[in-house]
């Protein structure tokens, strides 16, 4: 498993340093404002079965109202640079970003002391992570009244 990792890592990498684009195939740009955007459909409703399958247990949906406000409402403006690397990194394996030094990581499970740590890597595919970004910035641009 290890060394499937690692060349998967190693073809990112090349895949970077090539300039080839390894985001999402799909017809809009992702973006959190209160713009009308051009969202592929199917990526967003495969985002939700995600978000239904893996944390909805732990997390409210993004479309959902929590004292006013979306749980998730502007998650993306409050990640560090490059937030859906980040976001990426992060639920693939929060641990060892933790443990790697990641003050911002450091600092959710401090905030939040649950002991849970997000761990996803094996779980789901490159695109499932784009669609799941897709969908959370999405839903959470609804306006809470």
């Amino acid at each position: 498993m290890k060394s499937l990792n690692i060349i998967l890592i190693v073809s990112l990498f090349c895949l970077y340093a090539l300039g080839c684009d390894t985001k999402p195939k799909t017809n809009q740009s992702i973006s959190n404002s209160n713009e009308k955007s051009n969202v592929d459909t199917a990526s967003y409703r495969q985002g939700k079965l995600i978000f239904r399958k893996f944390c909805h247990e732990c997390h409210i949906a993004p479309e959902l109202p929590v004292e006013g406000t979306g749980a998730f409402a502007n998650l993306f403006e409050r990640l560090p640079s490059q937030p859906e690397q980040y976001f990426i990194k992060y639920i693939q394996d929060s641990k060892s970003l933790k443990d790697s030094g990641d003050q911002y990581a450091r600092s959710l499970a401090e905030q939040w002391k649950t002991g849970y740590e997000h761990n996803f890597k094996d779980s789901l595919l490159e695109q499932s992570f784009y669609d799941l970004i897709l969908y959370i910035k999405e839903a959470a641009r609804v306006e809470y009244k």
